[in-house]
């Protein structure tokens, strides 16, 4: 499967997905747009944020919730349906 219809399914279907940014930071909302540099305009997102000196220790979790978010292609790492 083509990296694109991947998104376009997701769009099409109203479905939730679960983005892995370079920051160490997760989000999980619904894809409205995209484009060929994959930036994404997603909606009803929860950022989850982990803090924490290393992943041996336990680690705090922060999340929070933003209406709109538009996400810049090169800071996505992966991006799984849920």
């Amino acid at each position: 499967m083509i990296p694109f219809d991947y998104i376009s399914g997701c769009v099409r279907n109203d479905k939730s997905v679960m983005i892995i940014l370079r920051n160490n930071k997760r989000m999980i909302g619904k894809i409205i747009n995209y484009d060929k540099h994959l930036n994404l305009l997603l909606e009803n997102v929860n950022e989850i944020k982990f803090v924490g000196e290393n992943f041996s220790e336990l680690i705090k979790i922060k999340s929070k919730f933003i209406p709109k978010v538009f996400l810049r292609g090169d800071n996505i790492v992966l991006i799984l349906i849920i």
